[in-house]
């Protein structure tokens, strides 16, 4: 599997359709997805790949964000994830704890053979893995899996911060963040996405970064979804068009309690029901430009935007720039 493996990456910013997108691919017969986020690109590479941590501890550190991820996210669901995770640190090299490609060839194939234990008659041969923001790692990732392709979501930012924005209060509070930090991470985040998308295409070629908009996958889903077929190279199945977590039908992943078993274009074009005029007009300042480039149109003065992001400035400012030298 090592020299052999072509995996799928899934990326984008948070809140983009990653999730749905996956639930699409997973029912496919040639599809091995991973049911949730790897998790491992951000809460454990790079910080814990340097050396600092001993085996002991980067092994802790798996079992917390893989398997531990896991059980919290599917429970209820019919896959034996101790059975994964012993898998998984079966015959495991503990010199290459810090590789980061050796992890993910592990990982994939203990839930390759998780899935089979489960379905014994289904070989799925494409392993297609989703993390969040990975496209700015694309440069290493292919350095890995020279075979790999990627499969890249984009959505308006201004459905991306509303999207973002109704699970302030019920979730992204419990990481520390508020309002405006949350804005402020889409500023910085989903504009690194946005540009590495292109950027990434244009270094590796459309036959193996394809980008696609949210809007475009929602309105002709279809249409889209055989595109992403010839990319992968596989067949049509109709199982593209249900969403489903480990062959169950799944409601979708949004923070309004609305439960889509199957495409819904309902939030598009929704920004101005759902965020500000004030974040609008930051948002286009920021990351306009970038926005253009993907057919996002602006829709403020920029006399008016000005004004807007001046105020954002002073919180801005304060919150991750500026040192008091003044004592007292």
């Amino acid at each position: 599997m090592t020299n052999k493996m072509e995996p799928v990456f899934v990326c984008g910013h948070r809140k983009t359709g990653t999730t749905m997108f996956l639930n699409l691919l997973e029912g496919h017969s040639k599809l091995l997805v991973y049911p949730i986020d790897l998790n491992m690109m951000y809460a454990y590479f790079p910080q814990y790949t340097d050396g600092s941590y001993s085996v002991q501890q980067c092994k802790d550190r798996l079992k917390r964000v893989v398997f531990a991820a896991l059980k919290r996210r599917l429970a209820g669901k019919d896959i034996d994830i101790e059975f994964f995770e012993k898998e998984f640190f079966s015959f495991f090299d503990d010199e290459k704890i810090t590789v980061t490609k050796y992890l993910i060839e592990k990982l994939i194939a203990a839930f390759s053979l998780t899935i089979q234990k489960k379905c014994t008659n289904k070989v799925k041969t494409i392993p297609t893995i989703k993390e969040t923001s990975i496209e700015i790692y694309a440069n290493e990732i292919f350095d890995w899996f020279p075979n790999a392709k990627f499969l890249h979501l984009v959505r308006d930012p201004r459905d991306n911060f509303a999207a973002l924005k109704a699970g302030i209060n019920t979730w992204y509070a419990r990481l520390g963040e508020n309002n405006k930090e949350t804005l402020m991470s889409l500023l910085n985040r989903a504009k690194l996405g946005l540009e590495f998308g292109l950027l990434n295409q244009k270094r590796y070629g459309e036959d193996r970064y394809k980008i696609i908009k949210f809007e475009d996958l929602v309105s002709k889903p279809r249409e889209v979804l055989s595109e992403v077929c010839f990319f992968m190279g596989i067949a049509w199945e109709d199982s593209l068009l249900l969403p489903t977590v480990l062959g169950v039908p799944t409601g979708g992943n949004n923070f309004e309690g609305k439960e889509f078993y199957k495409i819904s274009k309902y939030n598009v074009g929704r920004w101005r029901e759902r965020i500000s005029k004030e974040e609008g007009k930051i948002i286009e300042y920021y990351l306009g430009d970038i926005m253009e480039k993907y057919g996002y149109k602006k829709v403020f003065n920029e006399f008016v935007v000005a004004d807007s992001v001046m105020k954002f400035y002073k919180w801005q400012n304060y919150r991750y720039f500026y040192k008091d030298t003044f004592g007292g």
